[in-house]
């Protein structure tokens, strides 16, 4: 797989875990991947129906390399009123009796649907064109989404496939959700109780800035939020992703060891990366008293970086340093699974 659909690829897996699955999309992206014809013949039925036309019997015409059946499924088309005007009914019959293809039916629609539609995707390999495409089928998501394909656009050379994988997007949206629902089963009118004022979130490891950016998709406050991450090449990306939904997002380059927390008011730690860390509870115990805390980790043992996996929540629990365990969970995901506790120090 080249890079370009590598990155497409990764776009279209965070759409689908993080927004919903959706017909068309989803053979659009087994397409992008496998390059199989089926593929394509499923999104352009699939076009025709978002359309309000049934584009079936155009397919099966062309599969049988039948003259009068081509005729007859535009025909039929016409009576679905399909073809605004008789040029427009004349020009694809011409097309297909010039080459009968499903590449010349893909090359009418995208100029006759006003290239609106995936199919416009499947001529132009464009990545911000992705996003944009992609904002029509999910309007209410469409900022975002437009966001997401410009920053990895504009940073290409990023693990986009890692940071928006199924499993990294379902842990996200999961930490999202449990954080949510354990606050308003407290009495907590706003979800974090969060503004700028009242609240500072300290993002562990935040990497590209996924999480804080999923959290503004789904109208959720982190108020102030800090995204910390030694590694400084991700910070303008992260940056790009965030500030147009935060304007108090920032990004900050050290040690999470060595951060003095208590210029911070009122703090949520989330740390997400516990795996990452040797003796992570002692440092947990380090954090200012009565801090909320929110620790993912997992059981991934066979990869190098992870030095401190836990083969059971209760495990993970019990290492985890906090003084007040409120929440505690487990997600099986695919090859591993993710363990969370949300606590005080």
């Amino acid at each position: 797989m080249d890079k370009n659909t590598e990155l497409r690829s990764s776009i279209l897996y965070f759409v689908d875990e993080a927004i919903g699955f959706r017909k068309s999309i989803h053979h659009f992206h087994r397409w992008l991947e496998t390059n199989e014809r089926r593929e394509l013949v499923q999104l352009i039925i699939e076009i025709g129906y978002e359309q309000f036309v049934d584009l079936t019997e155009l397919v099966s015409a062309l599969n049988n390399k039948s003259k009068d059946e081509i005729a007859s499924a535009l025909a039929n088309m016409n009576l679905y009123g399909f073809f605004k005007t008789t040029d427009d009914l004349e020009k694809i019959k011409a097309m297909l009796e010039e080459d009968a293809s499903i590449r010349t039916v893909v090359n009418f629609l995208n100029q006759y649907l006003d290239y609106s539609t995936l199919l416009t995707c499947v001529v132009n390999d464009d990545i911000v064109l992705l996003g944009n495409v992609l904002g029509f089928y999910y309007p209410s998501n469409k900022k975002y989404i437009s966001q997401l394909a410009l920053t990895v656009c504009n940073y290409p050379d990023l693990n986009w496939k890692d940071a928006l994988s199924r499993n990294q997007i379902k842990s996200k949206k999961w930490l999202l959700d449990k954080v949510s629902d354990y606050l308003a089963a407290n009495g907590t009118k706003n979800i974090f109780d969060a503004t700028p004022e009242t609240r500072t979130s300290i993002v562990v490891g935040g990497w590209v800035g996924i999480l804080p950016f999923l959290a503004s998709m789904e109208g959720q406050e982190l108020g102030k939020v800090v995204n910390i991450d030694i590694d400084s090449t991700v910070h303008n990306a992260a940056k790009s992703l965030n500030s147009s939904f935060n304007p108090f997002y920032s990004n900050l380059d050290a040690d999470i060891r060595s951060v003095d927390f208590l210029a911070y008011k009122k703090l949520l730690i989330i740390d997400t990366i516990v795996e990452h860390f040797e003796n992570h509870g002692d440092w947990v115990k380090t954090l200012p008293a009565g801090t909320d805390v929110v620790l993912q980790g997992n059981n991934m043992f066979d990869v190098v970086d992870h030095v401190n996996c836990h083969s059971s929540l209760s495990q993970f629990v019990k290492s985890c340093g906090l003084s007040k365990i409120k929440w505690q969970g487990e997600l099986v995901l695919y090859k591993c699974n993710r363990y969370m506790v949300i606590g005080t120090v």
